[in-house]
């Protein structure tokens, strides 16, 4: 069984701290160029969520879940710095990794990828139903039926 870790608490708390300020940072920009001083409820008509998730990330109380960080990239690009991920549309060796998976994460990432198409189609299934079985908060989800190639 495969136990993956997206993030430590400490790692969550540096990433929470980090997107506060760089909300701040940006409505300060936002302040200079728009002449007057942002409201949140701007803001987050400018990312595209609603304003208590502003709030919420600006205090630092916060993460933006995977449907909210590509919009508000538009607004703040370190994004994929802050939460640890890998930029869309970076390619290869010029991929963005997070700092602390250093160099060698794109080699596994590529060991993986040729690891896994060496399996054949039911060890595939079986792999993806062990990675999908973890999900965050602890929610699992029912196993694959390979047979089908359907949920259970």
């Amino acid at each position: 069984m495969v136990k993956c870790k997206v993030m430590t608490t400490k790692r969550m708390q540096e990433a929470r701290e980090k997107l506060a300020v760089a909300i701040l940072k940006r409505m300060g920009e936002l302040d200079a160029e728009l002449g007057y001083r942002i409201t949140e409820t701007e803001f987050a008509e400018r990312v595209g969520c609603p304003q208590p998730l502003v709030n919420l990330w600006k205090q630092g109380r916060g993460l933006p879940s995977s449907q909210y960080i590509s919009k508000l990239a538009k607004e703040i690009p370190e994004i994929w710095d802050i939460m640890g991920l890998i930029r869309p549309g970076a390619v290869d060796d010029n991929l963005f990794m997070p700092p602390e998976l250093g160099i060698s994460a794109l080699e596994k990432l590529r060991l993986l990828i040729s690891w896994m198409k060496e399996l054949t189609e039911e060890e595939r299934l079986t792999v993806l139903d062990e990675a999908l079985r973890r999900k965050p908060r602890g929610k699992r989800v029912p196993p694959v039926n390979a047979e089908r190639g359907k949920r259970a």
